[in-house]
This record gives C-alpha cells, structure tokens and sequence, in this order.
C-alpha cells in the first residue's frame, strides 16, 4: 500500500527539470553553486528551495553527495595503486581540495577513512 501511495506522489509531482539540469552541472569537479544558478538564470535562494523540494537537501549538499560518489566511482574502478589508491591524485581527479578534504568528507558521508572504505569495497582476491 505504501508503495502505490509513493508512485502515486512521484506521478503527481514529477522531477523538476530545473534540478535535474543543477544535479548535471553540479555533478562537474570544482562546481560552484552561484555559478549554476546563474547559469540556470534562478537566484541561489530559489536553487535552494527547488533543490530541497525535490532532492531533500540543497545544492551544495547536492555538490558533496555528487563529488563523494565520483570518488566511490573510481574506487570501484579499481584505480587502484598496488598496495591501495593513490587518494591524493583520487582527490585532484574527483574535485576536492586535497586529500585532508576528501578525508573529511569520507569520514563524514561513510564513516570510515577513504583508504578503508577503498579497502572495504575492492573485490577479495
């Protein structure tokens, strides 16, 4: 029952096309928020209302989530080093600062370090 009265909401509302085309932009290494709504030709406040509206949180969390799942992408590529990642290229090549910011954000979005979750998610040989 739960689940007809999800898909009814979903088919009633359907994706805002405006933060599908955000979600894309954002999803770019080095995104900035202002410059998406510019781009967009919506203020930075009416981005924010949209994106909770339809995502649950704002762009720039929205940005976190997109850049954090880059990095997860290429850890499950296998790009892998022999004896682990090499995480400060990781970090460059998914658009964070360096890797003491990519650590923040792992730590913080998985809960484990970027090296163990890399670890946690690599095949067994």
């Amino acid at each position: 029952m739960l689940v007809s009265e999800v898909g009814e909401q979903v088919s009633e509302s359907p994706a805002d096309p405006l933060v599908a085309e955000a979600a894309r932009l954002l999803g770019r290494p080095r995104a900035d928020v202002g410059e998406v709504a510019a781009r967009l030709g919506v203020g930075e406040r009416q981005l924010l209302r949209r994106c909770r509206a339809a995502a649950g949180y704002g762009p720039a969390a929205l940005r976190r989530v997109l850049r954090f799942r880059r990095f997860v992408s290429h850890v499950d590529m296998g790009e892998d080093a022999p004896g682990g990642p090499d995480l400060a290229r990781l970090a460059a090549d998914t658009g964070y600062a360096d890797q003491a910011h990519l650590t923040h954000e792992c730590v913080r979005l998985a809960g484990l370090p970027p090296a163990a979750l890399a670890a946690q998610r690599r095949p067994a040989a």
